[in-house]
Protein backbone atom coordinates (compact mmCIF):
# COMPACT_ATOMS: atom_id res chain seq x y z
CA UNK A 1 0.00 0.00 0.00
CA UNK A 2 2.37 2.64 0.77
CA UNK A 3 4.65 1.70 -2.50
CA UNK A 4 1.60 2.81 -3.83
CA UNK A 5 1.04 6.11 -2.26
CA UNK A 6 4.53 7.01 -3.27
CA UNK A 7 4.11 6.35 -6.89
CA UNK A 8 1.32 8.76 -6.47
CA UNK A 9 3.42 10.99 -5.10
CA UNK A 10 6.00 10.38 -7.54
CA UNK A 11 3.67 10.93 -10.02
CA UNK A 12 1.99 13.90 -8.76
CA UNK A 13 5.48 15.69 -8.45
CA UNK A 14 6.65 14.87 -12.04
CA UNK A 15 3.31 16.10 -13.50
CA UNK A 16 3.67 19.42 -11.40
CA UNK A 17 7.48 19.03 -12.33
CA UNK A 18 6.46 18.88 -16.46
CA UNK A 19 3.60 21.43 -16.03
CA UNK A 20 6.03 23.72 -15.01
CA UNK A 21 8.88 23.27 -16.98
CA UNK A 22 6.02 23.85 -20.41
CA UNK A 23 5.16 26.81 -18.88
CA UNK A 24 9.00 28.03 -18.22
CA UNK A 25 9.41 26.96 -22.46
CA UNK A 26 6.50 28.73 -23.36
CA UNK A 27 7.82 31.58 -21.65
CA UNK A 28 10.92 31.37 -23.00
CA UNK A 29 9.33 30.81 -26.74
CA UNK A 30 7.61 34.17 -26.36
CA UNK A 31 10.49 36.06 -25.41
CA UNK A 32 12.77 34.30 -27.65
CA UNK A 33 10.40 35.08 -30.39
CA UNK A 34 10.33 39.10 -29.36
CA UNK A 35 14.06 38.90 -30.00
CA UNK A 36 14.25 37.46 -33.15
CA UNK A 37 11.77 39.84 -33.95
CA UNK A 38 14.13 43.01 -33.17
CA UNK A 39 16.86 41.35 -34.80
CA UNK A 40 14.93 40.73 -37.65
CA UNK A 41 14.12 44.94 -37.56
CA UNK A 42 18.07 45.83 -36.76
CA UNK A 43 19.15 44.23 -39.94
CA UNK A 44 16.30 46.34 -41.99
CA UNK A 45 17.95 48.90 -40.20
CA UNK A 46 21.56 48.52 -40.80
CA UNK A 47 20.76 47.34 -44.48
CA UNK A 48 19.23 50.51 -45.37
CA UNK A 49 22.00 52.59 -43.20
CA UNK A 50 24.42 50.71 -45.33
CA UNK A 51 23.17 51.89 -48.78
CA UNK A 52 23.38 55.52 -47.12
CA UNK A 53 27.40 55.14 -45.96
CA UNK A 54 30.12 56.63 -47.98
CA UNK A 55 33.42 54.91 -46.07
CA UNK A 56 33.96 51.40 -47.13
CA UNK A 57 34.84 50.61 -44.01
CA UNK A 58 31.93 51.64 -42.08
CA UNK A 59 29.68 49.50 -45.09
CA UNK A 60 31.82 46.72 -44.19
CA UNK A 61 31.49 47.22 -40.31
CA UNK A 62 27.49 47.61 -40.48
CA UNK A 63 27.36 44.21 -43.06
CA UNK A 64 29.07 42.22 -40.48
CA UNK A 65 26.92 43.38 -37.69
CA UNK A 66 23.78 42.61 -39.90
CA UNK A 67 25.34 39.34 -40.62
CA UNK A 68 25.80 38.92 -36.50
CA UNK A 69 22.33 39.76 -35.64
CA UNK A 70 21.35 37.09 -39.06
CA UNK A 71 23.78 34.35 -36.84
CA UNK A 72 21.14 35.27 -33.88
CA UNK A 73 17.97 34.92 -35.55
CA UNK A 74 19.31 31.39 -36.68
CA UNK A 75 20.11 30.14 -33.10
CA UNK A 76 17.23 32.18 -31.82
CA UNK A 77 15.29 30.13 -34.46
CA UNK A 78 16.79 26.79 -33.46
CA UNK A 79 16.04 27.37 -29.79
CA UNK A 80 12.60 27.92 -30.51
CA UNK A 81 12.43 24.74 -32.54
CA UNK A 82 14.15 23.04 -29.75
CA UNK A 83 11.07 24.22 -27.06
CA UNK A 84 8.16 23.12 -29.27
CA UNK A 85 7.49 26.30 -30.72
CA UNK A 86 7.57 28.17 -33.98
CA UNK A 87 10.20 30.86 -34.72
CA UNK A 88 8.79 34.71 -35.41
CA UNK A 89 9.04 35.25 -39.48
CA UNK A 90 9.00 38.66 -39.55
CA UNK A 91 10.07 41.84 -37.48
CA UNK A 92 7.96 43.87 -35.15
CA UNK A 93 7.37 46.48 -37.17
CA UNK A 94 8.86 49.22 -35.61
CA UNK A 95 12.14 48.90 -38.32
CA UNK A 96 10.09 49.84 -41.19
CA UNK A 97 9.12 53.20 -39.78
CA UNK A 98 13.06 53.41 -38.36
CA UNK A 99 14.64 52.87 -42.13
CA UNK A 100 12.31 55.40 -43.49
CA UNK A 101 13.81 57.72 -41.17
CA UNK A 102 17.32 56.42 -41.93
CA UNK A 103 17.07 57.01 -45.09
CA UNK A 104 15.27 60.65 -44.60
CA UNK A 105 17.81 61.97 -42.35
CA UNK A 106 20.74 60.34 -45.03
CA UNK A 107 18.76 62.53 -47.75
CA UNK A 108 19.33 66.13 -45.85
CA UNK A 109 22.37 65.51 -44.64
CA UNK A 110 25.79 64.95 -45.00
CA UNK A 111 28.09 62.41 -44.39
CA UNK A 112 28.12 58.74 -42.65
CA UNK A 113 28.02 60.36 -39.51
CA UNK A 114 24.54 61.36 -39.54
CA UNK A 115 23.19 57.45 -40.58
CA UNK A 116 25.51 56.23 -37.41
CA UNK A 117 24.11 58.75 -35.29
CA UNK A 118 20.57 57.07 -36.11
CA UNK A 119 21.95 53.30 -35.81
CA UNK A 120 23.37 53.68 -32.06
CA UNK A 121 19.65 54.03 -30.40
CA UNK A 122 18.51 50.48 -32.30
CA UNK A 123 21.84 48.75 -30.80
CA UNK A 124 20.77 50.20 -27.70
CA UNK A 125 17.23 49.16 -27.73
CA UNK A 126 18.67 45.03 -28.37
CA UNK A 127 21.11 45.63 -25.39
CA UNK A 128 17.94 46.46 -23.01
CA UNK A 129 15.51 43.74 -24.55
CA UNK A 130 18.51 40.70 -24.11
CA UNK A 131 18.87 42.52 -20.74
CA UNK A 132 15.39 42.50 -20.00
CA UNK A 133 15.11 38.83 -21.08
CA UNK A 134 17.34 37.09 -19.30
CA UNK A 135 15.75 38.94 -16.17
CA UNK A 136 13.07 36.80 -16.64
CA UNK A 137 12.10 32.74 -15.52
CA UNK A 138 13.89 31.49 -18.79
CA UNK A 139 16.03 27.66 -19.39
CA UNK A 140 19.39 27.63 -18.43
CA UNK A 141 20.05 26.25 -22.71
CA UNK A 142 18.21 30.13 -23.58
CA UNK A 143 20.38 32.46 -20.80
CA UNK A 144 23.43 30.65 -22.12
CA UNK A 145 22.97 31.60 -25.63
CA UNK A 146 21.31 34.77 -24.42
CA UNK A 147 24.54 35.84 -22.80
CA UNK A 148 27.01 35.09 -25.67
CA UNK A 149 24.18 37.08 -27.92
CA UNK A 150 24.53 39.66 -25.15
CA UNK A 151 28.37 40.04 -25.21
CA UNK A 152 28.66 40.69 -29.28
CA UNK A 153 25.95 43.37 -29.10
CA UNK A 154 27.75 44.82 -26.01
CA UNK A 155 30.79 45.22 -27.97
CA UNK A 156 28.86 46.18 -30.98
CA UNK A 157 27.07 48.70 -29.54
CA UNK A 158 30.27 50.26 -27.76
CA UNK A 159 32.16 50.46 -30.76
CA UNK A 160 29.29 52.00 -32.83
CA UNK A 161 28.77 54.71 -29.89
CA UNK A 162 32.30 55.56 -30.45
CA UNK A 163 32.08 56.00 -34.48
CA UNK A 164 28.87 58.64 -33.27
CA UNK A 165 30.71 60.38 -31.09
CA UNK A 166 33.85 60.75 -33.22
CA UNK A 167 31.53 61.67 -36.76
CA UNK A 168 29.83 63.93 -33.86
CA UNK A 169 33.07 66.19 -33.07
Amino acid sequence: MQTNENMTILERANTAFMTEQSETTNTAVSFLNDLISLNRDIIKVYETAVERLEKENNVRLLNNYAQQHERFVAELSNLVVRFGGEPSSSGSGSGLAKQAWVTLKAAVTDGDGSVLVEIVPDSEKVLMAYSATMAQDIPEEARELLRRHLTDARLAHKKLSAMSVAYSN
